[in-house]
């Protein structure tokens, strides 16, 4: 009997110690949990308490309550995870009989039991304690993530979607096997970020993020305000310029990604080239001020990180294009020969097509409509320079007619009577005079000869005397008065025109007056392209001193009916091959342009025929 109850009490104490141990454990499990919800909430207050006034500067109102929010519910967790108030130890089951002077042995205990063995007096653990800390609503990184402001694209507007704020960074939508296209008009987008005059974008929640400048943006009144600036160190760099050199000695450059294409010229070894695009192993280059063709991969030198950035097109020339032209406005006279000084044999309205048959000199020689073959003044016709390129000359030219034979006039011979006068001295009789036959040519001409019929002569002494019909023709005379120019005391008054960018048609119409200089590119002369890189370059945006190059990387294409001043325009064929011209679009369909060494900078009204039919497209600088 003193065995069983000296059992009892063993079993006894067994249970308290084990519950002590239990105890022990949740209450550093506690602790745990409180040490966790503390160091979050450190996270979140630190920022603020290191630099508090710039941080509420920078972020705008809402960020505030936010930050409230994320303060407020760690705080109350980490409070209801406090150690509740003691509670006093329930009273063990004491056994029926126990001996108060019975020794107390406790040997080592095994703390790798279950508590759960199911053993009269183990308590089981509380409910409460077996729960896991519930995570806030929104997390810190969401809670301070970047606002973004749902916004959409300018309509009428093709956006390009760069890798970077700026013009020197990629269009990504070029890039060689992107999938990414270019944003239309009234595209929907989320703005999240700004720097400068871009913003950081995407087109949803998840997608990825890019460059697009602000003014092909249409944001809320206001929210520009809202948007968070991104830190310089978060750029990223600039990429390596898309440039190539030739390798080899006299390298052709055709019009044309191909053999079959015609040579415009050789370039020299070293010539660096801008890469516009690519197709298959050939480049789209340009150089100087209005040459561009294409090269052959193999004979360029390209630096690492370029090629996979050239874009990649699908659409090149045509290498046998159909031999034709389009009759400028007006009635057009077609001739016998390359030459005013054969006759017109017909005419053709503007805008007929002909087809072209060959070349001489200036002059070309066409088949009409109806099959009739004639000469036409290359000035009076629109034709691609592809197709300029590829009519074949000709010195089999028909012979002027011969002249017609000259006209003789003959002055009639004037008879006189014989006179007797009486004087004082005498008579005096004077004998009949007459005046030679005069002959001379008469230039021959070729309007109509004018009958002129001379008067009959007085009949004098019984003479009588008809003058033959003479034919007459007087000479044709042309006067073209010089053009002259009037630089002195003239005034020009800019078009009355706003443009967003900063008034860049304002500062072109500066520059109306100087001189036209090769190469130029400052105030002392310009050419074309160099007049738009200077006027560009003092709105803080570098352009390409190449007319075709700043065609294909300049900024967004814009449509011919939504030019607005600033906008740059470009021609085709005005000399050389392709993109051979470009002018500042000033508004009211008026150009600023370094037009010749003649005519300097000057304002060009483009709805003339020449500009019309040369027009290639616009882009618009910065977008």
């Amino acid at each position: 009997m003193t065995e069983q109850n000296f059992g009892s009490l063993l079993a006894t104490d067994q249970v308290k110690f084990d519950l002590l141990q239990q105890r022990a454990s949740d209450q550093r499990q506690r602790h745990k949990h409180l040490a966790k919800s503390l160091a979050t909430v450190r996270n979140a207050v630190e920022p603020f308490l290191v630099s508090p006034r710039e941080t509420f500067q920078r972020l705008p109102k809402r960020y505030l309550l936010h930050g409230i929010i994320a303060l407020v519910v760690p705080v109350a967790f980490g409070l209801s995870q406090l150690p509740a108030r003691p509670v006093a130890e329930p009273l063990l089951p004491q056994a029926t009989t126990q001996t108060a002077d019975a020794p107390l042995e406790i040997g080592p205990i095994n703390l790798t039991e279950s508590s759960g063995s199911g053993k009269a007096g183990v308590f089981p653990a509380e409910a409460s304690d077996a729960l896991s800390i519930p995570l806030p609503a929104e997390s810190r990184s969401e809670t301070l993530a970047p606002l973004s402001i749902n916004a959409t694209i300018v309509p009428n507007a093709v956006a390009r979607v760069r890798n970077g704020p700026g013009l020197v960074y990629d269009d990504v939508t070029q890039l060689k096997d992107s999938k990414i296209s270019r944003l239309q008009g009234g595209s929907a987008i989320q703005v999240v970020g700004r720097y400068g005059d871009w913003l950081q974008v995407r087109e949803a929640e998840g997608k990825p993020l890019y460059w697009i400048s602000n003014e092909l943006v249409d944001l809320p009144l206001n929210a520009i305000n809202a948007i968070a600036e991104v830190a310089k160190e978060d750029i990223p760099p600039p990429p390596p310029p898309k440039i190539g050199t030739a390798n080899i000695e006299k390298l052709n450059l055709r019009d044309g990604p191909g053999t079959n294409y015609v040579k415009l010229t050789a370039l020299k070894p070293g010539q660096q080239l801008d890469l516009l695009e690519q197709y298959h192993d050939w480049f789209h280059v340009a150089f100087g001020n209005v040459n561009d063709g294409w090269v052959k991969a193999e004979f360029l030198t390209i630096g690492p990180n370029v090629v996979h950035r050239i874009p990649v097109t699908e659409k090149v020339p045509d290498p046998n294009p159909p031999l034709v032209g389009v009759a400028n406005s007006g009635l057009t006279n077609v001739r016998w020969g390359p030459s005013k000084a054969y006759e017109k044999i017909a005419a053709i309205q503007g805008g007929e097509e002909v087809d072209l048959l060959a070349r001489y000199e200036d002059w070309y020689k066409v088949r009409l409509a109806n099959g009739e073959k004639g000469w036409l003044f290359s000035d009076l016709l629109n034709i691609e320079p592809m197709v300029r390129r590829r009519v074949p000359l000709t010195n089999n030219i028909p012979a002027l007619p011969p002249p017609p034979a000259p006209v003789i006039i003959q002055q009639p011979v004037r008879y006189v009577a014989n006179q007797v006068q009486k004087t004082a001295k005498g008579t005096i009789t004077y004998r009949a005079a007459s005046s030679p036959v005069v002959q001379y040519q008469q230039a021959a001409t070729r309007r109509p000869a004018v009958q002129y019929q001379a008067p009959a002569v007085r009949q004098q002494a019984a003479v009588r005397y008809q003058a033959p019909a003479v034919r007459y023709q007087a000479p044709a005379v042309r006067y073209q008065a010089p053009a002259v120019r009037q630089q002195a005391a003239v005034r020009y008054q800019a078009p009355a025109t706003s443009y967003r960018s900063g008034g860049v048609a304002g500062t072109a119409s500066r520059y109306v007056g100087s001189s036209y200089v090769y190469g130029g590119s400052g105030p002392g002369g310009f050419d074309c392209s160099g007049l738009t890189s200077y006027i560009y370059r003092q709105q803080g945006i570098a352009l390409p001193h190449n007319a075709a190059a700043q065609y294909y990387s300049s900024g967004a294409r814009v449509n011919r009916g939504n030019l607005a001043p600033g906008d740059l325009i470009f021609f085709a064929g005005t000399a050389g091959s392709g993109i051979s011209h470009v002018g500042v679009y000033a508004g009211g369909g008026k150009m600023i342009h370094a037009a010749t060494p003649g005519r300097g900078v000057e304002v060009t009204n483009l709805n003339s025929s020449y500009w019309q039919n040369h027009y290639y497209g616009a882009t618009r600088p910065g977008r």
